[in-house]
């Protein structure tokens, strides 16, 4: 089967699904709107059949003066490019069209529905809404209303995901409608374990991944608060100004191709737990939050380490881990130097992390995305 798929050419997303739908035996072309980078080794890799579809320079243009969101916006409005859609489609003699990411790629999507294409189109919507604040979440769902309802198919990530996008869209109107958590490939799990840090000393280790811009001041204070506690706190580098201490400790960023092979993960073996922490604080609309998987919750799964996050604004993961016994949430910083420092309780979870790690895969779960692609084709 011939797939067009629209996603960023340096998401570790689009990666998963190329290698996976190419293993499946599916043809993929991907449409890029987005500029694509100078320096090949933070861009796709082991991939070539790419069409870009706007002018690379004007687009980075664009970018950079009114933002990705509204360039988007802009270029759908405008129609860009008007007939190139259908001469691809015809070309390439695709099947279906396979978009993905929050509503990043809802304005390519409302092109081709004005455009009238008769080719399936399938929404993997790994985080929706986005936004973190309520008006922008207004806006989001106005603007994204029409062609979401009329989608062949949409994927949740999870239940309340699907809960929440039918209480807002007419999911009855058109289109099939799944859930699917987005699990990585297996190539992204570790390839071996490291000695766990806090054998060594007293106090547990845990490790952050998220991104290394601390703009959301709660994440900063939160980072001072467990730290305070006597508790190792792993990050990134970050690109704004955070006080020092002996329990706070930097590792090199993880680019692309390591994510893919599994270094990321067998780095994270060495940690009691993998911490996942928002701008919970600051933001007025906590729905994405309750809706979704982050990839920094995900991608502990592929290392096979527990997961630990506050308790109340993760819903969805907190659910899954409780279901699985990978981890916990936390009401204080308290209980949280508490919990790591059980040996009983951490070794329990870190057992049950590793033995779910097989399960955790996109190769385990792709036969539920399969028929959904089977279903809209045929």
């Amino acid at each position: 089967m011939n797939i067009l798929y629209l996603g960023s050419l340096t998401s570790y997303v689009t990666q998963n699904d190329v290698d996976i739908f190419r293993g499946m035996g599916h043809e993929i072309t991907i449409l890029s709107p987005y500029p694509i980078p100078r320096n090949p080794e933070s861009g796709l890799i082991r991939f070539e059949n790419i069409i870009n579809l706007y002018d690379q320079k004007r687009l980075s243009i664009l970018y950079s003066a009114i933002g990705g969101t509204f360039t988007h916006i802009l270029l759908s409005t405008l129609r860009h490019r008007k007939g190139f859609l259908k001469e691809v489609i015809k070309g390439r003699q695709i099947d279906l069209i396979y978009a993905t990411w929050g509503a990043n790629m809802i304005p390519m999507v409302q092109v081709f529905q004005k455009e009238k294409i008769k080719v399936p189109i399938i929404y993997n919507f790994l985080s929706y809404p986005q936004n973190v604040y309520r008006w922008k979440v207004f806006l989001e769902n106005w603007y994204s209303r029409k062609p979401i309802e009329n989608l062949d198919a949409r994927i949740h990530a999870t239940k309340s995901m699907y809960c929440y996008m039918d209480h807002h869209f007419d999911l009855g109107k058109h289109g099939l409608d799944i859930v699917m958590i987005p699990f990585f490939s297996r190539s992204y799990s570790y390839k071996t374990r490291l000695p766990v840090l806090s054998e060594n000393d007293a106090a547990p280790h845990v490790v952050f991944i998220g991104p290394v811009n601390l703009s959301w001041d709660d994440i900063r204070q939160e980072i001072y608060r467990i730290t305070r506690e006597k508790t190792h706190f792993h990050m990134t580098q970050t690109n704004v100004p955070i006080k020092n201490n002996p329990y706070l400790h930097f590792f090199p960023y993880f680019p692309l191709q390591r994510l893919i092979d599994g270094s990321l993960a067998t780095f994270m073996t060495q940690f009691d737990a993998c911490i996942v922490l928002f701008n919970f604080e600051v933001c007025s609309c906590m729905d994405r939050f309750y809706t979704s998987f982050p990839s920094r919750f995900l991608f502990a799964l592929n290392a096979g380490i527990p997961i630990v996050m506050p308790r109340g604004y993760l819903p969805a993961c907190e659910g899954f881990v409780n279901e699985h016994q990978i981890g916990f949430a936390y009401s204080n910083l308290t209980q949280l130097k508490e919990m790591l420092s059980d040996a009983n309780l951490m070794r329990r979870y870190r057992r049950n992390a590793i033995n779910k790690t097989a399960d955790f895969t996109y190769e385990k779960n792709f036969r539920k995305l399969n028929e959904l692609i089977k279903s809209v084709t045929s």
